[in-house]
């Protein structure tokens, strides 16, 4: 029997799948409407959170680093005096996460989801085909993957129908590349990959190998892009790469980068400010960092860094305790396709909020009890 509380999560992450479409298809065209949206958000998730609280005391291991990087950026915000807004951004994502991994997810409201998923994806990619209101691809694209994404876990796939599942990707990749949204490929492709290498085998790996391998992954990008740059310069392969998409292979981020790390060093240790761009020094630029872990570094400094990465440690420790081995191995997938995916933005509580607690529903989901059933019908 659904509590009161099933029906509040539902309502809201009916919600959140709305500040997608709002973020996806306006960008910041009705920017004071996606505020009310998400202050409903804050408002039903801060009730549902601490209905849930004190019912999961003995797993605050995950919501405790939450809550202390939320404290420093609130800290660092009130001294820096500007970036408060990042310290309430956790606390959404957190909360969609708890709810999401506590809810009892029944037959009608999947179907009546899908239905409204399946609407929002195409609503966006119209606007992203032919520029409405000039909402930037990277938001279009990262709505679009998020949506599908949890599209797909919604909808009870056979894990055995490669078809099905090799067509769905191949559909949410041609919607990306037709929209020149290319960095969102990668974690489609890292998904897909994982749904098909948990249909054929059975395996765990220690979460603490996959989370120092990933994290390695995800510093090295910066400078081998670089030097990827470089070759495809010299070797002619920079021209097609223009040619095809308009822009270079890294988008400006070989220049991003190295300014950023040098900006790292002159505060190294608690950063330069919870809100601290690089366009708050070179003013005729709007750059973020393009990386969630250098922006971390940059706003907070190696304390908030460090947190950071117990967050992630913590949600692989959580994703491997998982019994059904299919839902582990595509949750691992998943996991370090946001690593991948935000070695190249800044999605995982910054920039578009909609696609930040749509990721952090997704990681709820994939953690819930009912994980199995919601996903592959098992």
């Amino acid at each position: 029997m659904k509590s009161h509380r099933d029906y509040l999560s539902n309502l809201l992450i009916v919600i959140i799948i709305s500040s997608a479409f709002l973020d996806g298809v306006f960008g910041d065209t009705f920017e004071v409407l996606q505020q009310a949206v998400l202050l409903v958000v804050l408002l039903l998730s801060t009730i549902l959170t601490v209905d849930i609280f004190f019912s999961r005391i003995q797993y605050l291991q995950l919501e405790f680093w939450v809550f202390l990087l939320s404290i420093i950026y609130a800290i660092s915000a009130i001294y820096y005096g500007y970036g408060f807004k990042y310290s309430v951004y956790l606390i959404f994502c957190m909360s969609a996460c708890i709810l999401s991994s506590e809810n009892n997810f029944s037959s009608n409201f999947l179907s009546i989801v899908k239905i409204i998923i399946i609407f929002f994806i195409a609503l966006i990619f119209i606007v992203g085909l032919f520029g409405f209101w000039g909402t930037p691809k990277n938001t279009i694209g990262g709505n679009i993957i998020a949506l599908g994404i949890l599209l797909l876990i919604f909808s009870s796939y056979d894990k055995d129908n490669f078809v099905f599942i090799a067509s769905y990707f191949f559909i949410l990749v041609s919607m990306c590349l037709f929209i020149d949204f290319r960095g969102g490929t990668i974690q489609l492709v890292i998904v897909f990959l994982g749904i098909l290498i948990g249909s054929k085998f059975e395996f765990k790996i220690n979460p603490l190998i996959v989370f120092i391998s990933s994290i390695s992954i995800a510093f090295s990008i910066v400078f081998i892009l670089s030097d990827l740059e470089y070759f495809f310069y010299i070797s002619g392969l920079g021209d097609t790469v223009i040619e095809i998409s308009h822009r270079g292979l890294s988008s400006g981020r070989e220049l991003i980068w190295p300014l950023a790390i040098e900006l790292i060093f002159e505060a190294p240790l608690i950063g330069h400010g919870a809100g601290f761009l690089i366009r708050d020094i070179f003013t005729e630029e709007t750059w973020s960092s393009h990386n969630l872990f250098i922006q971390v570094w940059l706003q907070v400094g190696l304390i908030g860094l460090g947190v950071l990465s117990m967050i992630l440690y913590k949600i692989m420790i959580a994703l491997y305790k998982n019994e059904n081995n299919h839902i582990y191995i595509v949750s691992l997938f998943y996991w370090i396709s946001l690593i991948v995916y935000n070695s190249f933005e800044v999605s995982f509580f910054q920039n578009s909020m909609p696609i930040a607690i749509l990721q952090w529903l997704i990681v709820g989901i994939l953690l819930n009890k009912q994980s199995g059933k919601v996903i592959t019908n098992e």
